[in-house]
């Protein structure tokens, strides 16, 4: 009965474990015994059936921590996170917001939308907003239209990241429009397993937008096809080339394509980029020995090559180690390369990291460069990749490297 009166959502659901109620008791006790940083909840964390009253608590317990800058969402049902959700707004102090469940939903990217827009007592706060599950979720462009209706006169906003299952055309419509009024976000992540070549044509033509902000753009997805890269990576290259260009970074995710991007890579390299990401599950050794053979002609000026640079794919094996290593030895800018080739060997991936990277007993080689490659495709996705672009514009949330896997 001590734990009924602590927790208003008892009355709502008698039959609630004491052991989630305890720690929705403990969460509240910790907000005001003064932790700082990320706050993470959980399914496990909350009440039953979290309720209003719930979310009030939440919300007065915030105002009384002010340290609090991040709160992480994990996998709950919809109506509890937007009840989360709801207790963030007027929180000057929370500065990022994640929602990572697979519930994560259009309700839940509306009422999000709806907190961006400037029509509160107090303007919006947020800087970060991440809806992402690698696996699933079930946002749509409905509910990313409403997060981009937010965004237009939004001034607060510097990242955002939106992972869905059923995101597709429409939400990059949207998003592109709102950016065409928007001077704030800084970061875009857009990743769609409905995106195809329209939605991607969609962002092509807002990188000709002369007022764009972004300094990293990643946009992924399966249903897009070779000749829609090579008008992306056209558009990224003619917008670098402007005088003052804001943008440093661009990923491509795409577990469809293969060698018919190679041209498209070969833009990208000496696009003056400071990091380039590409997932091409399809790209082959053929692709890569291309890639590289191009890349070391003169014509490509060394310098222009990216500090980091990611490439991963499904086809690419032994023989593309041994052309990427090629390239790493004479592309003396690029500090950082990660290569993730499913059909490599471990002896090879192993044979670079020894000849690499431990001249200095470390990660790192004696001159401060850093090769790593891996065989385990998958494993690199899910533990480094996707994490680690999903949380971008998030300091403290994600940070892992290939080196660590």
């Amino acid at each position: 009965e001590g734990h009924c009166t602590k927790s208003p959502s008892c009355d709502e659901d008698p039959m609630a474990p004491l052991d989630r109620l305890d720690s929705w008791d403990s969460v509240l006790t910790m907000l005001q015994t003064g932790p700082s940083g990320c706050l993470s909840i959980s399914e496990k964390d909350i009440p039953r059936k979290l309720g209003p009253a719930d979310r009030d608590q939440l919300s007065q317990a915030l105002e009384r921590n002010r340290a609090i800058r991040c709160i992480h969402v994990e996998d709950m049902d919809s109506v509890s996170a937007r009840f989360l959700a709801e207790a963030l707004v007027g929180c000057q102090h929370v500065y990022q917001a994640k929602f990572c469940g697979t519930q994560a939903d259009d309700a839940l990217a509306k009422l999000l939308g709806a907190s961006l827009q400037p029509v509160w007592v107090n303007s919006p706060s947020l800087r970060c907003l991440v809806i992402a599950n690698q696996r699933r979720n079930l946002i749509t462009d409905r509910g990313v239209s409403a997060i981009a209706r937010g965004l237009e006169d939004n001034e607060s906003l510097t990242t955002l990241v939106l992972f869905g299952t059923r995101v597709g055309d429409g939400a990059a419509r949207a998003l592109a429009s709102a950016l065409h009024h928007n001077r704030t976000l800084r970061v875009l992540v857009l990743y769609g397993k409905a995106l195809t070549g329209v939605g991607i044509s969609a962002i092509t033509d807002l990188l000709k937008v002369e007022t764009l902000a972004l300094t990293e753009l990643v946009v992924g997805g399966t249903e897009f096809y070779d000749c829609d890269v090579k008008a992306l990576a056209k558009a990224v290259t003619s917008f670098r080339e402007r005088p003052s260009s804001p943008l440093q970074k661009f990923g491509l995710l795409n577990a469809g394509a293969g060698d018919g991007i190679v041209p498209s890579l070969l833009d990208l390299l000496g696009a003056g980029l400071s990091e380039l990401t590409i997932l091409a599950g399809k790209l082959s050794n053929a692709g890569v020995e291309h890639l590289v053979t191009a890349g070391r002609r003169p014509t490509t000026r060394s310098n222009m090559l990216p500090k980091v640079l990611v490439l991963a794919s499904h086809s690419a094996g032994d023989a593309s180690l041994e052309k990427m290593e090629t390239l790493w030895q004479e592309g003396k800018a690029i500090k950082t390369m990660e290569l993730a080739f499913e059909a490599a060997s471990t002896q090879a991936c192993q044979r670079l990291a020894k000849k690499y990277n431990s001249a200095s007993g470390g990660s790192f080689s004696s001159d401060g460069r850093h090769l790593v490659a891996t065989s385990n495709f998958v494993d690199f996705l899910e533990k480094v990749l996707f994490p680690r672009v999903m949380f971008r514009g998030c300091p403290g949330l994600y940070e892992n490297g290939l080196g660590s896997t």
